[in-house]
């Protein structure tokens, strides 16, 4: 499948903005033109059957866009700004408490609770253990299925 066919399809079915899906691509095809519907399925079944640890180690891959091996601030802050965009997070976004209900707000209520070393970036280990500590991730996790 080529990039303009994912995103476009993508952009149809769920939303969001154009910057996510591509970024979603590239991480898939690992820099290819195209992906083939192995290599999609490989990604989406570690959403889908992938254990718990599983998934949450390819969430951090997702989010740790320079793959330095952290996830900085900055980095999760674009995610979840596309994140917010799509149809699905806006209405989300409305049931949630008032100090995470946007991006920002969402990211730094993340930060305060996962960067135990309060280094502004999250290591693997702090991302998993943080979201291991918090039950809606978890919840949203088991949901994918």
């Amino acid at each position: 499948m080529p990039r303009s066919t994912f995103v476009e399809e993508n952009m149809e079915a769920h939303g969001g903005d154009e910057a996510l899906w591509n970024y979603l691509f590239r991480r898939i095809s690992n820099g290819k033109e195209t992906i083939s519907f192995d290599e999609f399925i490989d990604h989406i079944a570690i959403g889908t059957r992938g254990t718990s640890d599983e998934k949450l180690q390819w969430t951090f891959r997702f989010y740790d866009k320079d793959d330095n091996g952290y996830i900085d601030h900055h980095e999760m802050l674009t995610i979840f700004q596309s994140i917010f965009k799509m149809v699905e997070a806006v209405e989300l976004a409305q049931q949630m408490p008032t100090d995470q209900n946007t991006p920002e707000k969402r990211v730094k209520c993340i930060f305060d609770k996962m960067d135990l070393d309060q280094d502004r970036r999250l290591s693997m280990e702090e991302f998993i253990e943080g979201c291991k500590a918090d039950n809606t991730i978890m919840e949203v996790m088991s949901l994918l299925r």
